[in-house]
């Protein structure tokens, strides 16, 4: 199965590399990344690494990031002489990741190829692979159980939408799923689901979200009055912001702010996009719609 794997991976690669490289372009990464993405790492960035436990957590983009955020915080604590590697697959995640400080490495996650995985794990002898949420990826989990290393799934979760395409493969994901040693589910109907694919129930558990234990804490009075004298708005003006908004979801929101204004209510609307290298847009509040005119 492995094989045919990764014969599928490598005749899609003709496809899916120059789309990763005009999508890097267009956003001034190129090729950033990429010796990443196949295995090589600078012997000046692994040298910190030597001779200390190590600890991989693999967080796909930027709300991943966020809420492996705790968990990486509690690891530190309490296994100080471990080095933490922190994965992202977008370019926006290893942002996040890096501008953390919460890890020792931060990398790009892999390309899916069993001899690409095999290179990694020897350069990189880890003590522990954490995947957060869903990231399902046969060959790199093959060669860690292969390698001795254990693997644990945290705030892990089957979506609606997901679990129907996933019950058309679950004959292929039962192995896969066999390589984890912990499966940690964010719910009771998530851990249903994954045991179902093949996870073996001795192994799945339903600790809740890690978002939860995500520190949210609320902007000051004087900080908000503050803004709106930034950009002129009455202390009365009313702040609506649309997080980790789709395509789609944009439109919908704009029309129903355009119903509020109609309505005379003094409010601004900021999307904050799901990915954030898309332009942020702020509608202006009525008065100074008014007064733009």
């Amino acid at each position: 199965m492995y094989l045919l794997y990764d014969v599928i991976l490598l005749l899609a690669s003709v496809v899916l590399l120059p789309y990763a490289l005009l999508k890097g372009l267009r956003h001034g990464n190129g090729w950033r990344g990429m010796g990443e993405r196949i295995g090589f790492y600078s012997r000046e960035r692994l040298a910190d690494l030597q001779g200390k436990p190590l600890i991989w957590v693999h967080a796909v983009s930027v709300g991943e990031v966020r809420a492996a955020m705790p968990l990486l915080r509690q690891v530190k604590e309490a296994y100080p002489e471990s080095s933490l590697i922190l994965s992202t697959m977008t370019f926006t995640g290893q942002t996040i990741a890096r501008n953390s400080g919460l890890a020792d490495l931060c990398v790009f996650f892999p390309y899916d190829l069993s001899w690409v995985a095999r290179r990694i794990f020897r350069q990189l002898p880890l003590d522990l692979l954490v995947i957060v949420e869903t990231e399902i990826w046969p060959n790199f989990l093959h060669e860690a159980k292969k390698a001795g290393i254990p693997i644990v799934l945290v705030n892990g979760r089957i979506s609606d939408r997901s679990f129907p395409r996933y019950k058309l493969i679950r004959p292929l994901l039962r192995p896969v799923l066999q390589n984890f040693s912990s499966l940690c589910m964010q719910s009771e109907t998530d851990a249903q689901r994954i045991h179902y694919l093949g996870a073996p129930s001795e192994r799945v558990g339903v600790p809740g979200n890690l978002k939860f234990d995500m520190q949210v804490v609320a902007p000051e009075p004087a900080r908000i009055t503050a803004l709106k004298e930034k950009f002129r708005l009455p202390e009365e003006t009313m702040i609506w912001v649309a997080g980790s908004t789709r395509s789609g979801e944009n439109e919908i929101l704009v029309e129903a702010y355009r119903q509020l204004v109609a309505e005379g209510l003094d409010v601004v609307l900021v999307l904050v996009p799901r990915h954030v290298d898309c332009l942020l847009y702020t509608s202006p509040s009525p008065r100074d719609r008014t007064r733009s005119r």
